[in-house]
């Protein structure tokens, strides 16, 4: 089941968040336009830096960034992910590796 990451309603932020002993620094930013990008850190090793945030796909963009770990997503109702929203209608998701292949593989 995906895990839920309380986010504040701040248009800029960062975090430690700690799944399977596995540690992800991450950093939201919003631009003036309302675009947000966010910079994941993998235990000390830089995985994405200020890609933008999309609805439904993984922060993560490529499978092997994922390297069985698990991957991020927003969940925003189609929506570009907006911190005004955060933690009412736009979620941060976490899915482990054996969930991602546990639903890919139907």
């Amino acid at each position: 089941m995906p895990q839920n990451i309380p986010l504040q309603q701040l248009p800029n932020q960062n975090f430690t968040i700690t799944f399977d002993n596995v540690r992800y620094d991450i950093t939201l930013r919003t631009i003036e336009s309302g675009m947000m990008f966010s910079t994941v850190i993998r235990d000390g090793i830089t995985l994405i830096q200020n890609t933008r945030c999309m609805p439904i796909t993984g922060i993560l963009p490529y499978r092997y960034l994922e390297a069985g770990y698990g991957n991020f997503y927003w969940d925003t109702n189609l929506e570009y992910p907006d911190y005004t929203k955060f933690g009412t209608t736009h979620f941060l998701l976490f899915m482990t590796g054996a969930e991602l292949e546990n639903l890919r593989n139907g």
